[in-house]
């Protein structure tokens, strides 16, 4: 009797574990920020669209981040070379991947899929060492 009840438990975890895989691609969520009131919770694998500006930090040998109207740090994982220029207000569409390790531990890091101008008025000019 007892190698049945063996063998039954055995198959119910053997079910229990299984998973029917879904065959269907899923259209990615975006969420977009336009109320300023909160900043944006980062959550892995969800596209975000904000507006920020870009600013360099000094700390670990240098390197660019992203402040958006929040006040939210973002840490860029692929900032076009033509957007680092401290000042740039640009809006950013990427996606956040809070589970990135970077020796910055500044900001969510952040993997952009798009990224425009909006002004460059005060932003340092193309080609200035800081």
């Amino acid at each position: 009797m007892s190698a049945k009840w063996s063998l039954a438990l055995a198959a119910v975890a053997l079910c229990g574990c299984t998973q029917a895989a879904s065959t269907s691609a899923k259209e990615p969520t975006v969420i977009t920020k336009s109320d300023k009131s909160q900043p944006l919770k980062p959550v892995k694998g969800v596209a975000v669209t904000f507006k920020g500006k870009v600013v360099f930090q000094g700390l670990e040998g240098g390197f660019f981040g992203i402040i958006d109207d929040t006040g939210r740090k973002w840490l860029p994982l692929s900032l076009p070379k033509e957007m680092r220029r401290p000042g740039l207000v640009v809006e950013v569409d990427g996606t956040p991947d809070p589970d990135v390790m970077t020796i910055q531990q500044w900001g969510t890091p952040l993997r952009i899929n798009s990224i425009k101008v909006l002004d460059d008025k005060d932003a340092v000019a193309p080609g200035v060492r800081y």
